[in-house]
């Protein structure tokens, strides 16, 4: 009898000892949990389930302050202007506001369930567009044209249009979530549209009376007195500015009208263009004592427009000897590389480059050594009509796009460059002392038409202007651009 009731001691003892074990258990993890849910608030006189029921209360408060403020963004983000996406790490839909779903024209998805993107919405840039930002963890913007899949035309509605300009940007989030706002670009393309028409009608109505008051000045300027020759020059430099003005809108709306068939692509050496324009251009470096200096390969060879690359390198160095103070100089810099080129602030190289052979690209800097470009000039450099810096000028080649002593005869130059010829024709580039401001926009529309790119910077050891230029050695056969292959 005593051996079992020592027994039955000791396991009330073993028992008691586990009970007491458990509740100091239990009790430090109700005291962590209360510091968890913000102790600060309650009062500490309190018994500790009272404690713990008081932060429980206040955190679901807190909970719910946290649902209603997630509630209000939504509202707010269903309501705005612009549209608004996100997707999961597996690139499936999560939510999209009422903008995304007429932007991008959604009827096959509901919010409880997720869905492949791509599965709803059928663009591939979209997606380029979200695995970019989620790989770079960073904001990427990319513009893009949409082309409706599907379209739902009511008798009692208008035709909807069938494809509209976006721009997207790419935001990462947590847990890698990406999130995208788009907005619509559509009018505003419109509107760039609708101006340059304007700007080419105009352009189509002032050349023909230009032509006819330089005929006229230049009839009757051997008639008129010593003393009067120099009033009818000065009216027909003045007629030259402005029938180069009406040539270059011309140029430009032709150019984006047709960047891909416009285009006469030749087979001719890089280097020896760049030597060309600036023997065509050394009067001007003499008379400001500009000296050059080239970098690169003693040939290169590359397909391309000769006449439309000319004019490009023929407005760059005419700016960087401008640009340069006395006795400076201006460095050209050429090379080939592999690696094609990324585009500025996040953005991707436009559609069309992705024709380009992506094995082969030719680069091309010109530095001067002169004050460069202030920050505020430099995201609008290559816009039509803005000029950073008056002293900034560049070439007429209205009358003859490559200069007769340094083109080849056998080179036809392109019907862009076309003019009406007159008498006193330019045989040779005429450098003008005033700029239109359509110089270094012009640049960019023939590089972008050969499908290659263009960026201005300051170079940070000589502080002057960079001008950078990206074109694809080896560009294909794209439609309406007919070239031989050797």
């Amino acid at each position: 009898m005593g051996s079992v009731l020592l027994a039955f001691l000791q396991g009330l003892a073993i028992g008691l000892i586990c009970l007491l074990g458990y509740h100091w258990r239990f009790d430090r993890k109700l005291r962590s949990l209360v510091r968890e849910l913000k102790p600060d608030a309650l009062q500490v006189a309190l018994p500790l389930t009272s404690r713990l029921t008081g932060a429980i209360n206040l955190h679901k408060q807190h909970c719910a302050n946290l649902e209603q403020a997630l509630e209000t963004w939504k509202q707010i983000l269903h309501q705005a202007p612009v549209g608004y996406l996100q997707v999961d790490v597996e690139d499936r839909l999560v939510w999209c506001n009422a903008q995304a779903y007429r932007l991008l024209q959604i009827q096959t998805w509901e919010a409880p369930r997720p869905r492949l993107l791509l599965e709803v919405v059928r663009s591939y840039e979209l997606d380029q567009l979200i695995a970019q930002t989620r790989q770079s963890q960073a904001p990427i913007e990319h513009e893009w044209t949409f082309h409706y899949s599907h379209l739902t035309i009511s008798p009692h509605a208008p035709t909807p249009t069938p494809s509209v300009r976006l721009r997207g940007r790419g935001i990462p989030l947590a847990n890698g979530q990406v999130g995208v706002f788009l907005e619509n670009r559509q009018e505003v393309l419109q509107l760039q549209q609708q101006r340059d028409r304007v700007f080419s009608d105009l352009a189509h109505e002032l050349k023909t009376p230009l032509t006819s008051i330089r005929l006229v000045m230049e009839t009757i300027q051997n008639r008129l007195d010593s003393d009067l020759h120099h009033w009818a020059d000065r009216v027909i430099k003045e007629v030259i500015r402005m029938s180069t003005l009406v040539q270059d809108l011309l140029d430009l709306s032709q150019l984006e009208r047709g960047a891909k068939t416009c285009l006469q692509y030749t087979h001719f050496d890089l280097v020896d263009l760049i030597h060309s324009v600036w023997h065509s251009l050394d009067p001007l470096a003499q008379q400001r004592q500009v000296q050059w200096q080239y970098h690169g390969p003693a040939s290169l060879m590359i397909w391309g427009d000769y006449s439309r690359l000319y004019r490009v390198m023929a407005n760059l160095l005419d700016n960087s000897i401008r640009y340069s103070p006395p006795a400076g100089q201006v460095q050209v810099q050429v090379q080939s590389q592999t690696t094609p080129p990324r585009g500025i602030g996040g953005r991707s190289l436009s559609a069309e480059a992705e024709y380009a052979d992506p094995s082969s690209w030719v680069q091309i800097d010109v530095i001067d050594w002169g004050q460069g470009f202030s920050e505020a000039d430099l995201p609008y450099v290559f816009e039509r009509f803005y000029r950073a810096d008056l002293s900034r000028t560049r070439i007429d080649f209205t009358h003859n796009p490559c200069p007769a002593s340094v083109t080849d005869p056998s080179r036809s130059p392109s019907p862009l460059g076309e003019t009406q010829k007159g008498v006193g024709e330019a045989t040779t580039a005429t450098i003008l002392t005033g700029s239109s401001g359509l110089g270094l926009a012009i640049v960019r529309q023939i590089v972008e038409a050969h499908q290659g790119r263009v960026q201005a910077s300051n170079h940070p050891e000589t502080g002057g202007a960079w001008l950078q230029v990206w074109l694809p050695q080896h560009p294909p056969a794209a439609p309406g651009n007919h070239y031989p292959r050797s």
